[in-house]
């Protein structure tokens, strides 16, 4: 989608964001406040409209109703290394300059925070714009050019802010970008968007910039960003989530008492995060108590969203937009979850999900009309909801939820094909909850058959020491970009496999995260390792590079091939190859540097791993074999 500067709807702007602008403007050197004088009107109007978005949440509750940020948000805290902080004071260093990465899992409140943050600097402006992008719309970009995209967002009416202005704005620090979900840019774009985040960071040094996602091991590389994952809430925390969010109040008060205070210990993992805490006194609404396994109580909290009662309106009747029974929602809801999940796409064009839902159709052999099935996820059920022009989950666990529940339940006789095609992410929950579900199938219909097809190779690897020799086995190519001018930048990492070993070893351990060894949970500094590393790769550049207006390189270590290639990546260019390296022509030490050391031994750990788990599932069924002939021991 390109942006059509004008159709944009001029908005009225409030005696507030006029004294904000005029705030950040009065930092500006007077140089640019004139030259560019005629485009400041946009960030007026641009701010309004921000504003409106950033200071109103949408809670699993209030879904058909917008709550204020000031009234629903609970002060977070945040983990950098093994130093703790709270939310006001990560604000305040990213004022004074520090890259900030905010990680964690699904419902801690990444977005909330982004958007505290925004309002933040809207009410309490420091001389520059802040600009608050969800990077899931990165999808709708005809060509994924960010810096373009969000300049031409900047724009309201027909007068776009020149690129020589946004440069020169940038140049002097007067913007703080705000990049939330980069979970969600769809995989093809993320090395590139990635890229193009930390290119900016790198040239414009002056500007802020914070970056929202779930856990990945990829920000390790990002050399002139902190890492700060959200902590898991607290007692208290939870109590402040209970106590703000606008529901019944006996229902509130009783939860507080029979579940918060008296049974707190036994639903810690699920006072973890805001969304679980309210889906707990959602289902607490329903059935009075809470379940303990995770899968049974997302069932639960489907159910509480599906009955035709609101929970803040006692005996309101919603409207149905189709005819059709619980299970049978169920079933087209989750394939429709599988299939798109699979595609690893969570927000959607309203062609884009009737086109899933039509594709469907067949599988699910229910009748309904696609047009009216939406108007029920939406309306009815809530389990989408419509921001813009966009469709998105109510939140992205019930879409692992739904998928996990339409892998087992409806093709229990090719699980394999079906794990095959479901993308491994570590962050995610859906291989857990599968298993959680129906573990005879996992175990009798993927784990076990695949793990003797793979038991003489998985016991060689895990044999293996070299580090090289590791790698090889797992087919593993690293793939670096990088600026061959600059001394601190990565441009950052992604690791790529086809390789059935390394897929069944990832897939199991997603499934038994939950049981990882606590020393395979320490984080990893990889920022002094990933340095050395790309030193050592930009000393090679100098010997092939005879055209000085190359900049960025993607280098590429092959390990199946034991080659190392580096390529240019200009942008607007194709890839130009530039040459290519043997390993035995390469310095050793690049090949044993800690940080492909230690990627090597973390994979191994990790078989080992998926190994002991087949092993214990491979024993425990042949137990259940031994016992008889009866029917239990089928």
């Amino acid at each position: 989608m390109e942006i059509d500067i004008n159709k944009v709807t001029a908005s009225v702007v409030t005696d507030l964001t006029k004294s904000t602008v005029k705030s950040i403007l009065s930092y500006f050197p007077a140089k640019i406040r004139g030259k560019y004088d005629v485009y400041f009107r946009n960030f007026e109007e641009y701010l309004e409209r921000t504003h409106k978005s950033c200071s109103i949440v949408r809670t699993i509750i209030s879904k058909d109703k917008p709550t204020g940020i000031n009234e629903i948000y609970v002060k977070a805290k945040f983990k950098c290394g093994k130093e703790f902080i709270g939310d006001d004071e990560l604000c305040q260093r990213i004022r004074d300059g520090q890259r900030v990465v905010v990680c964690g899992f699904g419902g801690i409140g990444k977005t909330i925070f982004c958007k505290y943050f925004w309002k933040s600097l809207y009410d309490n402006p420091i001389g520059k714009i802040p600009i608050y992008f969800e990077l899931r719309n990165i999808n709708e970009i005809t060509t994924q050019d960010l810096p373009n995209y969000i300049r031409l967002s900047l724009t309201i009416g027909d007068k776009p802010l020149p690129e020589d202005a946004f440069a020169e704005m940038m140049a002097n620090g007067r913007f703080v970008f705000i990049f939330d979900g980069f979970d969600e840019v769809p995989e093809k774009f993320r090395l590139d968007i990635q890229a193009q985040i930390i290119d900016l960071s790198d040239r414009y040094p002056e500007c802020a910039f914070v970056v929202s996602s779930r856990a990945d091991d990829r920000f390790s590389s990002w050399l002139q960003f902190h890492t700060y994952n959200a902590v898991e809430f607290n007692k208290d925390q939870s109590r402040a989530v209970i106590t703000k969010v606008d529901f019944d109040k006996d229902i509130k008060k009783e939860f507080l008492v029979e579940i918060l205070e008296k049974r707190y210990d036994d639903y810690k993992n699920f006072f973890s995060t805001p969304l679980l805490t309210l889906m707990m006194l959602m289902t607490y609404l329903q059935i009075r108590y809470v379940p303990d396994s995770r899968h049974v109580f997302y069932r639960y909290a489907f159910q509480t969203l599906y009955t035709l009662h609101d929970a803040s309106k006692q005996g309101f009747q919603r409207k149905r937009f189709v005819e059709m029974s619980e299970s049978d929602f169920i079933n087209v809801f989750s394939l429709f979850c599988l299939v798109s999940y699979a595609d690893m796409e969570h927000s959607f064009s309203k062609g884009e999900i009737i086109k899933y839902l039509e594709k469907v159709k067949i599988r699910a052999r229910v009748e309904y009309d696609s047009v009216d099935f939406l108007k029920e996820c939406v309306e009815s059920v809530n389990l989408i909801y419509k921001d813009g022009d966009q469709y998105s989950f109510l939140h992205r666990s019930f879409q692992e939820y739904f998928c996990a529940y339409a892998a087992t339940h409806y093709f229990p006789d090719r699980m394999f094909e079906v794990l095959e095609k479901i993308p491994v992410r570590r962050s995610d929950s859906v291989f857990s909850m599968m298993y959680s579900i129906n573990p005879d199938v996992l175990s009798k219909m993927y784990i076990i058959p695949t793990y003797r097809s793979l038991q003489k190779e998985i016991n060689s690897i895990a044999r293996e020491v070299d580090t090289i020799k590791i790698l090889e086995s797992f087919d593993i190519k690293l793939d670096i970009l990088f600026s061959a001018e600059r001394k601190n930048s990565a441009f950052g990492y992604m690791i790529n496999y086809e390789n059935r070993i390394k897929r069944f070893s990832e897939t199991v351990v997603s499934m038994f995260k939950s049981e990882l060894p606590k020393d395979m949970l320490k984080e990893f500094n990889g920022y002094a390792h990933m340095k050395s590393l790309m030193q050592s790769i930009k000393s090679l550049v100098p010997r092939i590079n005879d055209r000085g207006s190359v900049l960025h390189y993607r280098s590429t270590f092959n390990f199946s091939i034991k080659k190392l290639t580096i390529v240019s990546t200009e942008r607007g260019l194709e890839p130009d190859k530039i040459i290519e390296f043997d390993f035995s022509d390469i310095d050793k030490r690049i090949l044993n540097n800690s940080y492909l050391i230690h990627m090597s031994q973390s994979m191994k750990a990790e078989l080992v791993f998926a190994k002991r788990k087949c092993d214990e599932i491979a024993r425990r069924y042949r137990e259940v074999e031994k016992r008889g002939d009866d029917i239990l021991s089928l």
